[in-house]
């Protein structure tokens, strides 16, 4: 099973999987994600063979990946046919730059645990731990940048480090969460 999804801006499902201290840490991420991209949609359950059309969702996805970190493909588990899987990324802000341009859906490459981790290494051993909490980050490595988040959010990992500029004054500020 792939996990459990929420939409962006409802409280995430927080049960015993999650211990008490990380759950404010947790829901302090959704509200700055919340805040930083204002009426994100995170669609991880709409993609579609492309050969025999089936849906195909995050649960399916993540069952045709191979345990290779240099494979972007998933298996069809209709057909059996090998494709590239991606997850489309939306929001309302007005400076939201998508794939065909201002305003429209982001579409990023779903990658497996194997090949994010793979990413994450390169990233981090190439440019350092500053690259990544740097908003620069979000334009420049946008398939990475959506494939942290995705998977801090199906693992109920806090992920405010991602969105938070260290730079900026507004880092030490504490969010408030509404109760």
């Amino acid at each position: 099973e792939y996990g459990e999804w929420w939409p962006v801006g409802e409280a995430p499902r927080l049960g015993e999987d999650v211990p008490p201290r990380l759950q404010h840490h947790v829901l302090m991420s959704e509200r700055v994600l919340e805040v930083t991209f204002p009426g994100l949609l995170i669609d991880v359950d709409s993609e579609t063979c492309p050969r025999c059309h089936a849906r195909a969702r995050a649960t399916d996805v993540s069952r045709g990946w191979k345990n290779d970190a240099q494979s972007y493909v998933t298996t069809c588990s209709a057909c059996g046919a090998s494709f590239v899987p991606r997850f489309s990324v939306i929001c309302s802000a007005p400076d939201w730059e998508g794939s065909a341009g201002p305003g429209t859906p982001l579409f990023c490459e779903f990658l497996s645990p194997w090949v994010l981790r793979k990413e994450a290494q390169t990233i981090l051993f190439r440019d350092g731990i500053d690259c990544i909490t740097n908003p620069s980050f979000r334009r420049e490595r946008p398939t990475a940048f959506w494939n942290l988040i995705v998977s801090f959010r199906r693992f109920k990992l806090p992920h405010a480090f991602l969105l938070l500029d260290p730079s900026s004054a507004a880092y030490l500020t504490p969010v408030m969460l509404s109760t």
